[in-house]
C-alpha cells in the first residue's frame, strides 16, 4: 500500500493504485482464458477475430474490442492477428 509520504502527490498515487488494479484485472482475465482453453471442445465458445486490411490504429481497435467482448461474454479469444504475418 501506498503511504503519505512516499513524495507522490494524491494523483499519482492514484495512477499507481489504479494501475494495480488493472494488472490484478488482466491476470485474472488470462487465467480465465487459459481455463478455456481446457473445456472440451463440444462446450468452447468463442470470439473470432480476423485483421482487416487496414492501419495499426484500427487493427488495434479492433482487437480491443475482441478482448472486452471477451471478457464480458466469458468466451475464449481466437485471433488471427498474429498468424498472416
Amino acid at each position: 500500500m501506498l503511504s503519505l509520504d512516499d513524495g507522490l502527490n494524491s494523483y499519482q498515487r492514484s495512477l499507481v493504485a489504479k494501475e494495480g488494479q488493472r494488472d490484478a484485472f488482466f491476470k485474472e482475465w488470462v487465467e480465465e482464458q487459459r481455463r478455456l482453453h481446457f473445456q472440451p471442445r463440444e462446450e468452447a465458445k468463442y470470439i473470432i477475430v480476423y485483421p482487416m486490411n487496414s492501419g495499426l490504429g484500427n487493427n488495434l481497435g479492433i482487437l480491443a474490442e475482441g478482448v472486452l467482448l471477451s471478457m464480458l461474454t466469458h468466451r475464449q479469444l481466437l485471433s488471427a492477428f498474429f498468424l498472416d504475418s
